[in-house]
C-alpha cells in the first residue's frame, strides 16, 4: 500500500502557518502559500499538486463546488493517482483549526464515492475502483463500536508522534455511542489516566 505519510506531509505543508484570507494577494497561485502564507483553496490545491509532483506523486487539480456551507461558492482539491487508482484530498477543509492546528483526516486519501458526498466536481475526475482500501481503516481510527482498545492504540501511535490529539470516524449512530461515553460517562479520559497521557490538576 501507498507511502500515506509522504503524501500527508504534502498536504500538511501546504496549509503550515498559512492563514486562509479571502482575497489575499495572488490567492489563485503557489505564491500564495509559500511566500505571503495568505490564500484560499486555489493556492492550497496547487500547493499540493505542487509537491505531491515534487515528490513523484502523480497529482492533478479539481474545481467545483462543496456541499459544506454555501454550495455556491466554488472550491478546489486534489485528485491522485496512487498505484493505478485514483483518491482525492482537500488540503483547505484538511486545515483543521481548532485549539490545535492539524491535518483533519476525513478530507484524506477519499475515495471517488466518498469526494462525490462532499463535492460537486465541475473538471473531470475518475471514479475509484478499489474502495475497500480506506485511510481511516489502514490507520486504526474507524469505530464500528466504542472500543477502548482501539481508541489506546490511537492515543499511543499519537503520543509517539508529539501529536495531542486523535481523529475518529464512525456511522452516526455509534457516533452518538460514543460522544456518549466520552461527554456523560468520561470513559475517554479514564482511558487518558490509564495510559498516562492525561493527569488531573
Amino acid at each position: 500500500y501507498f507511502d500515506h505519510e509522504s503524501i500527508l506531509g504534502c498536504q500538511i505543508q501546504a496549509f503550515v502557518d498559512v492563514q486562509y484570507v479571502d482575497e489575499a494577494i495572488n490567492d489563485q497561485n503557489i505564491q500564495s502559500v509559500f511566500i505571503t502564507k495568505e490564500s484560499v483553496c486555489a493556492g492550497y490545491a496547487r500547493a499540493v499538486q505542487y509537491l505531491c509532483l515534487k515528490a513523484g506523486i502523480d497529482c492533478t487539480y479539481i474545481e467545483g463546488h462543496g456541499k459544506k456551507g454555501d454550495s455556491e461558492v466554488r472550491h478546489a482539491w486534489n485528485m491522485l493517482y496512487l498505484e493505478g487508482d485514483y483518491y482525492y484530498m482537500d488540503a483547505t477543509w484538511g486545515d483543521k483549526v481548532d485549539r490545535l492546528t492539524h491535518a483533519c483526516d476525513a478530507y484524506f486519501l477519499m475515495d471517488s464515492e466518498e469526494m462525490l458526498q462532499n463535492y460537486e466536481p465541475e473538471s473531470m475526475y475518475e471514479k475509484t475502483k478499489d474502495t475497500s482500501k480506506k485511510w481511516y481503516v489502514e490507520n486504526g481510527s474507524y469505530f464500528t463500536k466504542w472500543d477502548a482498545a482501539q481508541i489506546k492504540a490511537l492515543w499511543k501511535k499519537a503520543a509517539s508522534k508529539k501529536q495531542m490529539y486523535i481523529e475518529m470516524k464512525c456511522t452516526p449512530e455509534v457516533f452518538v455511542e460514543i460522544v456518549k461515553r466520552i461527554e456523560e460517562k468520561g470513559e475517554m479520559y479514564e482511558i487518558l489516566r490509564q495510559e498516562g497521557i492525561f493527569v488531573d490538576s
